[in-house]
């Protein structure tokens, strides 16, 4: 009866105990790390020189710091759907500049870029119109039957209602899907440039 049940943390650690992971891919993915820690003080911090960062690594890591920077700098463009997501996108194409070697062909990506975010926001312009005019329709409705029961002169504004919020908020998601998939397109072509 000495047999006592493993728990599911000894038995994971059974399986990889023979697992032999080379120092180097380690040192890889710890300069990766730092390198996605040093495009989030660039991202947040105005002033942060991010030359002058990558200038304090050896020579052997800077390929592995600069390779997690620009996977999080790309990975921090989105739609528009805010001024600080505007702000957000255009310091993570300044970084991204500065990183890449064949920036003709980065202007050109950030140029559709930029052309998809005008469409996005144009649509999401647009959408808002859309659902407003439908809203104002109904609370139209309802304001001539409260007006109707309660003889009194009433206001009904559609955008405060819960159910314009719902909907703005589904509509807004619906938008958001349809551009991050081109996003996405453009994000991996911007990964693949040297």
């Amino acid at each position: 009866m000495t047999d006592r049940i493993k728990t599911a943390l000894e038995k994971a650690l059974e399986r990889v105990a023979d697992i032999d992971v080379p120092e180097a891919e380690i040192d890889r993915e710890n300069f990766r790390t730092t390198g996605k820690l040093l495009a989030a003080r660039f991202l947040s911090e105005r002033n942060f020189d991010l030359e002058a960062a990558l200038a304090e690594f050896p020579e052997e890591a800077k390929k592995s710091v600069v390779d997690g920077i620009l996977e999080s700098l790309i990975g921090n463009l989105h739609p528009p759907v805010s001024e600080a997501v505007q702000k957000t996108n255009k310091r993570a194409m300044e970084g991204i500049m500065l990183l890449k070697r064949d920036r003709e062909t980065v202007r050109e990506i950030f140029s559709g870029m930029e052309l998809l975010f005008d469409y996005y926001l144009q649509s999401l312009r647009q959408a808002q119109l859309n659902l407003r005019e439908s809203f104002q329709r109904r609370a139209k409705e309802t304001q001539r039957m409260i007006e109707k029961q309660t003889g009194m002169r009433v206001q009904v504004n559609p955008e405060t209602s819960p159910e314009f919020r719902e909907e703005w908020l589904r509509t807004m998601n619906r938008v958001d899907m349809q551009y991050e998939e081109f996003l996405k397109e453009h994000k991996s072509r911007l990964a693949a440039v040297e």
